[in-house]
């Protein structure tokens, strides 16, 4: 149920979908999105890297490109391997993102000896990770939950079974969501600002007394 959530949410809110299962050998960039191949003298792309090229790209310069959409990449059982090891590059990119000017910053792509492609790391792509929590998979880090939303799902309380299964294509048909429409959607204005000290001593204070409690916990 995990993975058909951002499947649904992406096919009904008109977001391009890639989902790609984590495995447990990840343990560098170059597991998610390819590697410069030596012996072959070659590149060796992953589905997601040429996701990411094709959303980077406009339609004038491409028939494929999809930087006018809003876009989506699942990444499933994200915690089969270290998150930090083969996504660290992007953790740290979006951190530079929030705080640059411009909004926007790229990740380098090695594509052979001294040959650097950078790619833009833009806001109209969407990362989605699921995982479960077991022997079998790897805790997260602060550095990975202070850049994230986390959403628990708890056992159920009953359990329903599926009478009428429909494709989606049964229940809406597809309809892209364009890019400006989605930026339209994000407010942009602030109650935090260096004059509205009153607004941010209030949320000082309470940010202050949740810290206190968490101490108590070793967090």
């Amino acid at each position: 149920g995990k993975s058909e959530l951002p499947k649904l949410y992406s096919h009904f809110g008109g977001f391009n979908f890639l989902a790609e299962a984590v495995q447990p050998t990840w343990d560098s960039p170059a597991s998610m999105i390819g590697y410069y191949n030596t012996i072959d003298r070659k590149f060796d792309s992953t589905n997601i890297l040429k996701f990411l090229i094709q959303t980077s790209m406009s339609k004038n310069e491409s028939p494929y490109g999809l930087k006018e959409s809003m876009n989506m990449i699942l990444l499933d059982e994200m915690n089969l391997a270290h998150i930090e090891l083969y996504f660290a590059e992007f953790l740290s990119k979006f951190e530079q993102r929030r705080g640059s000017k411009e909004g926007d910053v790229n990740i380098d792509i090695q594509l052979g000896t001294a040959l650097i492609h950078p790619l833009p790391l833009d806001r109209n792509m969407l990362w989605i990770g699921t995982m479960n929590e077991d022997e079998t998979t790897k805790s997260l880090s602060d550095k990975v939950l202070d850049r994230s939303f986390a959403i628990n799902f708890p056992r159920p309380d009953e359990l329903r079974s599926r009478t009428i299964i429909k494709t989606l294509e049964e229940i809406k048909e597809f309809e892209y969501l364009n890019r400006e429409t989605w930026d339209n959607w994000i407010k942009k204005d602030t109650i935090f600002t260096n004059d509205n000290t009153e607004v941010i001593n209030k949320y000082k204070n309470i940010t202050n007394q949740i810290n206190k409690k968490l101490a108590e916990t070793g967090k």
